[in-house]
């Protein structure tokens, strides 16, 4: 079964963990349109042990590197870079975002040991 909370709140943590010094001593809001999500982020804690291994790396880059951040629900259709996305719809990502780079960065080794070690929920 998949969690999509556990899914969607990857590439945020992986944001803070590749890019935490550049969003350094910053205040981030983070538009999602999972209504979970948001919960977790702005309480910082999940009933899911899964994902509250993704709470606590999340907690502690955001100290690590003084980010304030605060989760709100903006509706797919309103949001539609993060939608296109997590669609994988090139075209239209593109389309909506014409500078992003054109290469992916590398996933760093550390966090793909991170996200390899956490065990499914039961």
């Amino acid at each position: 079964m998949k969690d999509i909370t556990f899914l969607e709140f990857i590439p945020i943590v992986m944001a803070f963990h590749i890019w935490g010094n550049d969003l350094a001593n910053q205040r981030i809001l983070l538009n999602t349109d999972n209504s979970a999500l948001v919960a977790i982020i702005n309480k910082k804690t999940s009933k899911s042990k899964r994902v509250m291994s993704l709470v606590r790396h999340f907690v502690l880059h955001s100290l690590l590197h003084n980010i304030q951040s605060k989760a709100i629900h903006v509706p797919g259709k309103k949001n539609s870079i993060a939608d296109s996305l997590s669609r994988q719809e090139w075209r239209r990502f593109r389309r909506n975002f014409p500078q992003a780079d054109e290469t992916p960065c590398t996933v760093p080794t550390s966090f793909l040991d991170l996200i390899s070690k956490i065990e499914p929920d039961c």
